[in-house]
């Protein structure tokens, strides 16, 4: 009986220790890691690539804790609820459920951030820390890890890849001409004072029209769509059919290499015979469609014919691929609101309505200048370049001349 009792002991003691160290994770991907030894004591394919959740409370709350660090804010810090922040918990959104004109503690927003995700509390903290959402925003741009701003989207789209070597030069230029570079830092309006002369090419903000539901949770920011922070579902409309839209539509209807860098892909797709036993190199090669994982729609308020604004030589190009791909092109339309069925406008009278996962806001940019009135009370010789400058039909090539000048007059 004694040998029994142990033998079932033993056995016992197998099983739990079996089924401890290899647990069932309802999960596509998982990790834990002792905090002191730096032990990895369990993983489940842990180098999957997923979506982060939540990225900008994310972020909202690296910075938070950042001044935190620095003594500039306390925990016991409180805010006031502005109207913006209480609305938000009004949207069907998650909510820490904070009233207008309350006033709540610093802690206690980060819990309302990290705990229940909450909107009102991100955007609460934001207005509490930087005064508005806007001026925030750049304090986030500012922890950027990279230099090349609106660079490092423009370079994601198939067909500019080029902007990889833009900025490999500019960084080597950095470099070479030992130019002190300061990644992951707020500017502060009162450092002003420590140069006789400040630039300031803080970009821009995405423009938000004004209609109903435009913060329903089918609706996404192209920043967000080009930085990867959301994952787009099957079909899409597009809001805005500029320089934006364009590139947008480009990135999202793409799948696998560009055909920019592939040399024999982008002879099939234009349908050109490497060969040259065609006459011309072209007669009777069929082209090859690219596919399109989306079914994506292009709308415009304006009625002239949709990318009519692209460049002259190369509109032609970006509307044909689009129509490859089977890109639905609509114009002059009046966008009546986004709900749970979609994205209702009118045409002529005649109300449609798309029933799409997300539409995205590609509605133009306004110029970021949160922080130029504050610099210039206090360094007068303060300059706007850029999107700052000009955010209207925003132009890489016409954003380095200025800069350029600029810095030869200085």
């Amino acid at each position: 009986m004694i040998k029994i009792k142990i033998l079932t002991i033993f056995f016992t003691l197998i099983s739990f220790t079996f089924a401890f160290s290899n647990p069932k994770i309802d999960a596509r991907s998982a990790i834990l890691m002792d905090f002191h030894s730096g032990k990895i004591l369990y993983e489940d394919d842990a180098d999957m690539q997923i979506y982060p959740a939540s990225m900008t409370k994310i972020m909202t709350s690296i910075v938070a804790f950042d001044l935190l660090k620095e003594d500039k804010i306390k925990l016991s810090d409180e805010v006031i609820i502005s109207e913006n922040a209480w609305r938000m918990s009004k949207s069907g959104f998650s909510s820490m459920f904070i009233m207008l004109n309350d006033k709540v503690t610093i802690e206690d927003l980060l819990k309302g951030i990290i705990i229940v995700s909450g909107n009102d509390s991100c955007v609460a903290l934001a207005e509490g820390i930087a005064g508005t959402e806007g001026a925030f925003a750049d304090m986030m741009n500012e922890k950027a890890s990279e230099i090349g701003g609106q660079f490092n989207m423009a370079k994601k789209i198939p067909g500019k890849e080029e902007f990889y070597e833009t900025l490999r030069y500019y960084k080597v230029m950095i470099e070479k001409y030992g130019v002190e570079l300061q990644l992951n830092t707020l500017f502060e309006p009162s450092k002003s004072t420590d140069f006789d002369h400040v630039i300031l090419a803080s970009g821009i903000h995405p423009r938000t029209p004004n209609i109903d539901g435009i913060k329903h949770s089918k609706t996404v920011s192209y920043v967000d769509v080009l930085k990867d922070k959301v994952k787009l579902g099957k079909k899409v409309a597009l809001m805005g059919a500029g320089g934006i839209g364009f590139d947008v539509a480009e990135y999202i209807t793409h799948e696998g290499k560009s055909t920019a860098l592939d040399t024999s892909a982008f002879m099939r797709e234009w349908g050109v015979d490497m060969e040259l036993d065609a006459r011309g190199g072209v007669e009777g090669i069929k082209a090859e469609k690219p596919k399109n994982p989306r079914e994506v729609y292009l709308l415009q308020r304006k009625s002239s014919k949709v990318g009519a604004g692209l460049g002259k030589t190369t509109g032609w190009v970006h509307r044909f691929t689009l129509r490859n791909k089977n890109v639905k092109m609509i114009n002059g339309v009046e966008y009546k609101r986004i709900d749970d069925h979609g994205l209702h406008y009118t045409k002529k009278d005649k109300t449609t309505v798309l029933d799409v996962d997300h539409v995205v806001i590609c509605a133009g940019q306004v110029s970021n200048t949160d922080l130029f009135e504050d610099i210039k009370k206090i360094n007068p010789n303060v300059q706007l370049i850029g999107g700052a400058f000009k955010a209207a039909e925003l132009d890489a090539k016409e954003a380095i001349n200025q800069a350029v000048r600029m810095a030869a007059v200085i």
